[in-house]
């Protein structure tokens, strides 16, 4: 493959993992809250992703609580966008992550996507 057409596949890879988990957010977020905005899901994908990356650069080599210490900083990134506390930006995070996981599940089943995951929804 050039690198035309692989640099095209790697921006449409972005986007659609960018969009992915932008819905999952605003899914996440409309089920919890009962109101959600786009803007503010694509938001909080792009913040979590960037926390996400960055805190388990730096403590993801910490065997177990590596993992824990990069959910929390990914849950606190939710908590500081959206009203609510803890308990809140755990359902929010929880409900993204089932709806990422299921339009990831099926966009890899009818062929739409290879290498498909969320961007943003850490695990899906």
């Amino acid at each position: 493959m050039d690198k035309r057409k692989s640099g095209i596949k790697s921006i449409l890879t972005f986007l659609a993992s960018l969009t992915a988990g932008t819905l999952g957010i605003y899914i996440g977020a409309f089920i919890v809250l009962g109101t959600a905005n786009l803007t503010t899901a694509l938001t909080a994908a792009l913040i979590g992703a960037i926390v996400w990356g960055v805190s388990s650069f730096f403590l993801g080599w910490i065997p177990l609580l590596g993992s824990f210490f990069t959910l929390i900083a990914w849950l606190g990134a939710i908590r500081w966008i959206y009203p609510g506390g803890w308990i809140t930006a755990s359902q929010i995070a929880v409900f993204a992550w089932l709806s990422a996981l299921l339009m990831i599940s099926i966009a890899s089943f009818t062929g739409l996507a290879e290498d498909a995951d969320a961007l943003g929804v850490p695990g899906a």
